[in-house]
């Protein structure tokens, strides 16, 4: 699972870093540490209903993701995409929205872009997590928005999205992605 953010203590709690607040959150309940991994990312291990299996964040940009994509499928021995869960934000959801996808474009999300680019397709799993659209729409507005902390009135939301990600995380491991979408992809 590769949780999409970008690296260093600036962007820590910011609405484009919840894929790294994902897997952070996994990995602590499990007691897990991150180390470097292979490539541009940092890696631990994980259990979840008796399945083994890898967390990680990119130290690359979110702009270029793929690269620590790339070199996690190649480290666990081939280009099987179905493997890799790819955890984004995604500013077309609500703010506390999850959704489940087998595939297809980037949606204007550079992350997904550059893993979609780096993989060669378009065709592999994720999890998005809404965060919703700033109230102006134009570019330096999205830019700002999603580089922003979660405002603290915005964390009870965010803590009990994380909660069904986990669970929708551990549906698709046990039963797949159509499961997971079928159970976490509501309203």
């Amino acid at each position: 699972m590769l949780g999409l953010g970008n690296p260093g203590d600036r962007y820590r709690d910011t609405r484009h870093n919840l894929g790294f607040l994902l897997v952070e959150r996994m990995a602590q309940r499990q007691g897990a540490r991150f180390e470097n991994g292979p490539g541009p990312s940092r890696i631990c291990s994980f259990t979840v209903a008796g399945l083994r299996g890898i967390l990680a964040q990119p130290l690359t940009w979110m702009n270029r993701s793929g690269l620590a994509a790339r070199s996690l499928l190649d480290h666990a021995g081939g280009p099987d995409v179905s493997r890799l869960l790819a955890v984004t934000d995604d500013l077309d959801l609500p703010l506390g929205r999850i959704r489940f996808r087998g595939g297809g474009g980037p949606g204007g999300h550079n992350g997904l872009r550059s893993m979609i680019e780096e993989l060669g397709t378009r065709d592999f799993p994720r999890l998005r997590i809404g965060i919703g659209r700033p109230e102006s729409d134009g570019r330096e507005d999205v830019v700002e928005w999603v580089l922003e902390p979660f405002r603290p009135e915005e964390w009870p939301v965010v803590e009990e999205c994380l909660a069904r990600a986990e669970d929708g995380v551990a549906t698709f491991l046990e039963d797949g992605i159509e499961a997971a979408q079928n159970r976490f992809n509501t309203g």
